[in-house]
């Protein structure tokens, strides 16, 4: 039995390190990149990149080949006033017009599906190649917590290998079940956020020893109230951070509060299933936009630049779905812009 832990924990040593190898030159090129460009930079190299983007997709998108053969948009993007031309997209219109707004260049590897909390799920082609630019993101992301890819994560979150049937669900299940303790990630579900079960998650969090906790922004807050007692045992652990995800918390002092329970920082990723990882608090306090990939618009109800208001996502690498002036449906405040183009935020509202 000795023998067999030892062997458990060498391979869990050995995974962790080729992850981390794997991941950490990403992360060290992100960081260069970022503090290559001043804030003044930043519209220029995302009109840039766009306009690479765009005479693919004026070819390969139905919808805006016809929009640029009608004269409705330009061909070339020079300028932001070229680029505020181009039509603002919601979920509805996408979920009602997908084919025309699908690269026809390749074949989609996957389709996914939104979730339904907004009323509107939306099916979309994606390919394989989409998460090697987004997912050194959540990495460099991450970072601004110091945490490594090698880490110890517990993650509250849904518990997806429990739905589907047949090989699939099988799959699943071993994939949860023996892949993610082998590189250091355990996950507890969040279906039932029941005393009892939030007890069992304190529990294990302290058996774990995770170096950071991942889940449901309302459900962390939850966790740490059922388990306010064990703020000791929690402490003793010396989490780099809670991290909250998929909602904000209902107020600043939900987030003081499981500060004040794990004994440490509390952060926000800001993501969606068509967007991915969009942006991250940073410890100053502020969003952090990741306008490599993305390039973020802050809108009013009349569709004008504005400090707070509607946010609109336009990618910045190829996909099967290429998001344009895509409104994701969410509220921002206190943006900080290159012209138009936000890098920073204080506050998103759902």
């Amino acid at each position: 039995m000795v023998l067999s832990c030892q062997r458990g924990v060498h391979a869990l040593n050995i995974l962790s390190y080729i992850r981390e190898r794997n991941i950490k030159s990403k992360v060290i090129e992100e960081k260069n990149f970022y503090n290559s460009i001043r804030h003044e930079e930043i519209l220029n190299y995302q009109l840039t990149k766009f306009n690479e983007l765009w005479h693919g997709i004026q070819v390969n998108v139905p919808y805006y080949r016809k929009l640029v053969l009608n004269g409705e948009v330009p061909s070339n993007i020079k300028s932001w006033d070229d680029f505020n031309r181009l039509p603002i997209l919601d979920r509805t219109f996408s979920k009602q017009h997908i084919d025309l707004l699908s690269d026809k260049s390749k074949s989609p590897d996957a389709w996914v599906t939104t979730g339904g909390s907004t009323g509107t799920p939306l099916k979309y082609p994606s390919w394989k190649s989409e998460s090697l630019n987004y997912e050194p993101n959540v990495w460099f992301a991450r970072d601004f917590y110091n945490i490594r890819r090698s880490d110890r994560m517990f993650r509250l979150w849904g518990h997806s290998h429990v739905l589907g049937s047949g090989l699939a669900k099988y799959k699943k299940m071993i994939a949860f079940k023996i892949g993610l303790p082998l590189i250091g990630y355990k996950r507890f579900s969040a279906y039932d956020l029941s005393d009892e079960k939030l007890r069992t998650a304190g529990s294990q969090i302290i058996n774990f020893k995770p170096h950071y906790i991942i889940g449901y922004s309302k459900a962390l807050y939850m966790l740490a109230k059922v388990n306010a007692d064990r703020k000791e045992e929690f402490q003793n652990l010396n989490l780099k951070a809670v991290i909250g995800a998929a909602e904000g918390f209902e107020k600043d002092s939900d987030k003081e509060f499981i500060s004040e329970v794990f004994g440490c920082e509390v952060g926000l990723e800001y993501a969606s299933m068509e967007t991915k990882l969009l942006a991250h608090t940073h410890p100053d306090g502020e969003y952090k936009v990741l306008w490599r990939n993305n390039l973020v618009e802050c809108i009013d109800e009349e569709g004008k630049p504005s400090k707070e208001g509607r946010i609109l996502v336009t990618t910045l690498y190829p996909r099967a779905f290429p998001l344009i002036r895509y409104e994701l449906g969410d509220l921002i405040s206190d943006t900080n812009k290159c012209l138009e183009s936000v890098y920073s935020f204080k506050e998103v509202k759902g």
